[in-house]
């Protein structure tokens, strides 16, 4: 007995996608689809940094003494009530090349 369209459940969907998805991208060469970079926030990006320091401080030492974090840095001087939006891999990326060249012990 062939299969009706009401036979397809969500659940046998994703299965035969599982399972032919695959096959598609083996012959046809499909490209998968790009993920997006995660985007943080201040706070988020504070606790991935090797020293625990203060919004004020990361924005002084880190976003404004070193221009080149503006490529992944938005909003950063949009006022009050806009939110600093961080892209997360590229944050992390810049973090690691460059945490010899960070004051960690400088004051406010």
């Amino acid at each position: 007995m062939p299969l009706q369209i009401d036979d397809f459940t969500p659940d046998l969907i994703a299965q035969l996608y599982e399972q032919i998805r695959p096959m598609f991208l083996k012959e046809y060469g499909l490209p998968r689809r790009q993920e997006v970079d995660k985007m943080i926030g201040l706070d988020e990006f504070i606790g991935l940094l090797p020293m625990r320091k203060g919004k004020e401080w990361v924005k002084a030492y880190i976003f404004e003494g070193h221009p080149e974090t503006q490529a992944f840095v938005y909003g950063l001087n949009a006022g009050r009530g806009h939110p600093i939006k961080i892209n997360e891999r590229k944050a992390i990326e810049w973090i690691n090349a460059n945490v010899d060249l960070i004051d960690w012990r400088a004051k406010l």
